[in-house]
């Protein structure tokens, strides 16, 4: 039974619903996911902990271009607004602690902030932990329900905690608390595995910006959101029988336990859609058999914390005749949703090999998966451009592949597999015009 419409919408569809009995198939589910009512403008004030890095790393005007933008975001708050500021290089400051930004609270942080130079090594784990500690702090002490911490870094920790795996476990425990992280990676040779790691347990974003103008964007655009939020800690669970396998092809946290697999999907936004998509193996049937495939969304009240009462919705596939299934039209559309979202996830999931120098592991991730998605495309018309653009991909993933073009191509891979906006301004294009 569908309620609380007002808050969240569900819908679940194939992109053919009819399997040929007495064979094995794939086929997709796609489950759109919408925030229902509108965007409203009414300022809520905001709890937000910027937590810039200042080793040596970040010098050659990438620690100026984060100055500059953290000014411009401190400029925007307004009087409501807790503010709390960290820097780190191999040692952790405290800037400011859950500073009021009346007039006098913003010259006293941006004052602060604008004697910052470069020097020593980078503790980015330890530097994100006391930011984070200072907003659950502020939310303990002056009435918030939720924090978020901005990390502003090139992403080249060497220093305490740097294991991506632990940087996501101690990011996830802090959004169970209500304190959520994004990351911005400055400057065009940024390291983003630590920083993604931070962005994913989080259930924020990370960010690519190569200039003040851009970070300043990127800030001011998620905490734009906030005012629009209509659930928090939103999951999806998608269950399915023991006879079926299912294979989420996008970049969203997510965690697997038998037949069913729980996806984070973060904040849901008013008018936003979150899409994920699955590929579900689909074994041998008797014909008129049926596989009844349940998605079950829940989340929190933001503002009262609360939980949202879970909105489940069911659908299911069924054995047909080969020639009736065969004859049955297929969603073409569908079929090239989950077909591109599936593509940018294995760009950027290569992508991200070839970051950890495993270029050979990056190679065979796509040469054994771009033929599954050229032939799930198949009569969608986008097979062709599929292919050869994993194929280029594949080209450079083989060997070190350095620079902008290649965090540009990561994160327009990401944010298109999570249905992101990108808040830069300008015309940003899709990861292959980066390959």
């Amino acid at each position: 039974m569908i309620r609380d419409a007002k808050k969240i919408e569900v819908t679940a569809s194939w992109d053919k619903n009819v399997v040929p009995a007495n064979q094995p198939k794939k086929r997709g589910l796609l489950v759109d996911i919408s925030g229902i009512g509108k965007k409203h403008y009414e300022r809520h004030a905001v709890n937000l902990s910027l937590v810039i890095d200042r080793s040596g790393s970040m010098g050659g005007g990438r620690l100026e271009a984060a100055i500059q933008a953290a000014t411009g975001v401190i400029e925007r708050l307004e009087a409501g607004d807790v503010l709390s500021v960290v820097d780190f290089d191999d040692q952790i400051s405290t800037l400011v602690k859950g500073l009021k930004m009346t007039e006098a609270g913003k010259e006293e942080a941006i004052a602060t902030i604008e004697r910052l130079h470069s020097r020593g090594t980078t503790d980015l784990g330890g530097g994100w932990f006391q930011g984070a500690q200072h907003a659950a702090w502020v939310m303990e002490t002056m009435n918030f329900r939720s924090g978020h911490v901005v990390l502003l870094s090139d992403g080249h920790a060497n220093q305490g905690m740097q294991d991506p795996k632990q940087l996501h476990k101690h990011a996830s425990e802090m959004a169970n608390r209500g304190v959520t992280t994004s990351t911005v990676g400055i400057g065009g040779g940024y390291s983003p595995l630590q920083l993604e790691a931070l962005a994913e347990g989080g259930l924020g974003r990370l960010h690519d910006a190569e200039t003040p103008e851009h970070i300043i964007e990127t800030i001011l655009g998620e905490l734009g959101e906030v005012v629009s939020v209509v659930a928090t800690n939103v999951e999806l669970t998608l269950r399915w029988p023991a006879m079926l396998r299912s294979e989420l092809v996008s970049n969203f946290d997510a965690m697997t336990n038998g037949n069913s697999m729980t996806v984070r999907l973060g904040q849901l936004v008013a008018g936003s859609r979150r899409t994920v998509p699955f590929i579900i193996d689909v074994p041998p049937m008797q014909e008129g058999e049926t596989a009844l495939v349940e998605a079950i969304v829940e989340g929190r009240n933001p503002e009262t914390g609360n939980r949202l009462e879970a909105v489940a919705i069911r659908t299911e596939l069924t054995a047909v005749p080969p020639a009736d299934a065969r004859a049955a039209e297929r969603n073409r559309r569908v079929a090239e949703r989950i077909a591109r979202l599936w593509e940018n996830t294995l760009g950027f999931d290569a992508m991200r090999l070839n970051e950890r120098g495993d270029y050979a592991g990056a190679r065979q991730l796509l040469d054994n998966s771009v033929g599954l998605v050229a032939n799930f495309a198949e009569g969608t018309g986008a097979e062709r451009e599929i292919r050869r653009r994993l194929d280029g991909v594949a080209d450079r993933v083989t060997h070190q592949w350095d620079g902008r073009s290649k965090r540009a191509a990561m994160m327009a891979a990401k944010k298109f597999s999570k249905n992101e906006r990108d808040h830069r301004s300008g015309d940003w294009d899709d990861y292959s015009d980066h390959v």
